[in-house]
């Protein structure tokens, strides 16, 4: 098995590169933005005070890892609320 920290690094490479990938053929590029500082300070929570439901990848028995996807669907739905009340708010002001 390998360490713990190559499925952390790979889980972060892969979430930026799909993310990267979206913006750059113009899906949702603020919602995107938002997403990725929502989900790198979740991350610094999660591994910073031990929360388990904020870190992508989760210890699992000896050795092994699960990806927790809670991690990447709570910071995703904030990040299109937020995107989405920005649209009203913009619309409401025109």
């Amino acid at each position: 098995m390998f360490p713990h920290w190559i499925y952390i690094a790979l889980s972060f490479i892969s979430i930026f590169a799909v993310s990267f990938i979206c913006m750059k053929k113009g899906w949702h590029i603020r919602a995107l933005v938002i997403f990725l500082v929502l989900f790198i300070m979740e991350q610094l929570i999660g591994y910073g005070m031990d929360i388990s439901v904020f870190m992508v990848n989760k210890p699992h028995g000896s050795g092994g890892t699960t990806l927790s996807f809670g991690s990447i669907v709570i910071p995703l739905f904030l990040a299109f609320l937020i995107d989405y009340a920005v649209k009203l708010l913009k619309k409401t002001t025109e």
